[in-house]
């Protein structure tokens, strides 16, 4: 599963901003957190910016269900600047669970390697464990 980020920027450079990304799946009447994150670096005032991340295919096998909400916050010098969540909410309800932390990847992590990587921001490359 892929979580696509399309973002516009007003600051003339942002060294680095983080999206943490929060998807809540379910499986019969078992609820399951999974999150995990991505860095843009050095990105540059303007629109149609874009960032992505992914739920490998053996995540959403293991945890199974159906996706039942999104969230993504974003984070510019160490603060929340905006969030995100489908359904729309002003709740936080991915604060009432315990996640599976690092379940997500960037696309460097994934099969789609080189395919259409050039529209997206550069990212923070490095993940726990590694």
């Amino acid at each position: 599963m892929r979580i696509l980020i399309r973002f516009t920027t007003e600051t003339a450079w942002m060294d680095e901003v983080r999206f943490d990304c929060h998807v809540l799946m379910r499986e019969a009447n078992q609820m399951t957190l999974l999150t995990g994150s991505v860095t843009c670096l050095y990105v540059q005032a303007g629109r149609q910016h874009l960032a992505a991340i992914f739920v490998p295919p053996s995540i959403m096998e293991r945890y199974g269900g159906r996706v039942e909400r999104v969230a993504v916050e974003c984070y510019y010098q160490n603060s929340v600047v905006t969030d995100y969540t489908i359904p729309r909410t002003a709740r936080k309800w991915w604060q009432q669970y315990t996640a599976v932390p690092d379940a997500m990847v960037t696309w460097f992590y994934t099969p789609f390697l080189r395919d259409g990587v050039e529209a997206y921001e550069q990212v923070k490359i490095g993940r726990q464990g590694l």
